[in-house]
């Protein structure tokens, strides 16, 4: 199925919504039952259904509203990738709040800075460090009310709205337009001490999710239902991690949170049927099963130097012809093992960040694992460029997005423009 017969995906639907609390609140009425998230439990991973995680984040925003958040706050969120930052994300967005998601590996300097930029209404943090700097301030930022401690899902918090009717949260949703700022974003990438946030609407966020999912779409259709499943290891204070999260709820790929630079060892596990990582660690994947060949002796990397020709001939032929599908079948026993690093599961791979090689990219393609690159910023809410399936050019990140304009300048500099 080609894009051009995508009519209706949920990326159009997407584009409709006013908010992204909408995207938690439209799933948990229309489908219930749907398993949006995953969580980890004793074992294993436990599914949380989309009705489930609508009354988790109902509960969490009516102690927003207890606590005194109002529209338009900023609230600071100095958490690393749990399931409770997801569901505070969404409570943020419910009544009309501004996320302000830093990393609790930020120095204190970072901390107090964007704290003095923001001046939250509350903050939330995970370690005793983050939670002194931001007491501290206190004093200096009368509008920082209330500074929690993260807890298993959220029980202060939850526990200050206890008393209130969810109509309360309902009247803040409806008030929210697509062009009311969602997130404040102060990439890590920034050295400046006196950085700039980036701010982000609603409106931006979804539609850069949207039109990743349609480019996405003609493979994640093809899943049975409720089989599409990812584990996102992108830190959540980040774009890339932002920006997968509303992906993955917007294309109805359920998301196990992990914690940054964990996610091949829980891949195994988790067996997700959708790959999101950084377009590096299917770098060092290949570089890893080169090594191991070499290590065993020149025969083996002679063999496995002729699967990769094998795989990527495979992937660059436009027929794949009985001779072509026999070539490869030579080699699959190899193929296997790759497959098997991933959970051997995956159908379909969003490498983010570009840099992966033609041949490396064919490569996954051709063992199985067909890499969609793609690429983006905070400052264009996301992904700007990404392949198609159907129209993937190994070794890029594809075309630009649709009503994006990309030009680039004679120093090499991007430039990209949209709505």
């Amino acid at each position: 199925m080609g894009m051009g017969e995508v009519d209706f995906t949920p990326g159009t639907r997407a584009r409709q919504l006013s908010g992204l609390s909408d995207l938690i609140y439209e799933a948990a009425t229309s489908e219930a039952h749907a398993e949006v998230f995953s969580v980890p439990a004793a074992g294993g991973w436990e599914r949380v259904a989309a009705g489930e995680f609508a009354t988790d984040v109902t509960a969490a925003a009516k102690g927003l509203v207890a606590a005194g958040v109002s529209e338009g706050d900023r609230v600071l969120l100095v958490v690393g990738n749990h399931q409770e930052w997801v569901q505070f994300a969404f409570a943020v967005w419910a009544v009309g709040a501004v996320l302000v998601p830093v990393s609790p590996s930020a120095s204190n300097e970072r901390l107090a800075h964007v704290a003095r930029r923001t001046r939250p209404a509350a903050v939330l943090v995970e370690e005793d460090r983050a939670a002194r700097v931001m007491v501290g301030l206190q004093q200096e930022i009368p509008d920082l009310g209330r500074v929690w401690r993260l807890e298993p899902g959220l029980a202060e918090i939850v526990s200050l709205g206890a008393y209130m009717d969810a109509s309360s949260v309902r009247f803040r949703r409806d008030e929210v337009s697509a062009e009311d700022p969602a997130v404040v974003l102060y990439p890590m990438s920034t050295v400046s001490r006196w950085m700039r946030g980036v701010v982000l609407s609603h409106g931006a966020l979804l539609a850069s999710a949207a039109d990743l999912v349609d480019r996405m779409w003609p493979a994640l259709a093809k899943l049975e239902e409720g089989r599409a499943s990812t584990l996102l290891d992108a830190p959540l204070s980040e774009i890339q991690g932002v920006a997968s999260l509303v992906a993955c709820v917007v294309g109805r790929v359920r998301v196990g949170v992990t914690a940054p630079g964990t996610l091949l060892r829980g891949l195994a596990d988790f067996r997700p049927t959708v790959l999101v990582c950084d377009a590096g660690l299917l770098e060092s994947v290949y570089e890893r099963e080169r090594g191991r060949a070499r290590s065993t002796g020149w025969d083996s990397l002679g063999t496995f130097n002729a699967s990769v020709d094998a795989a990527v001939q495979f992937d660059r032929s436009p027929k794949k012809g009985a001779w072509r599908r026999l070539s490869r079948s030579m080699y699959d026993w190899s193929f296997a093992k790759v497959r098997e690093v991933f959970g051997n599961r995956v159908h379909l791979a969003v490498g983010w960040g570009g840099g992966l090689s033609e041949r490396v990219d064919g490569f996954f393609a051709g063992v199985g694992v067909p890499v969609m690159q793609v690429f983006g910023t905070a400052e264009a809410a996301g992904v700007f460029a990404a392949n198609a399936v159907g129209d993937r050019v190994p070794g890029t990140v594809g075309r630009a997005l649709p009503g994006r304009e990309l030009w680039v300048s004679p120093e090499g500099e991007a430039y990209v423009r949209g709505g």
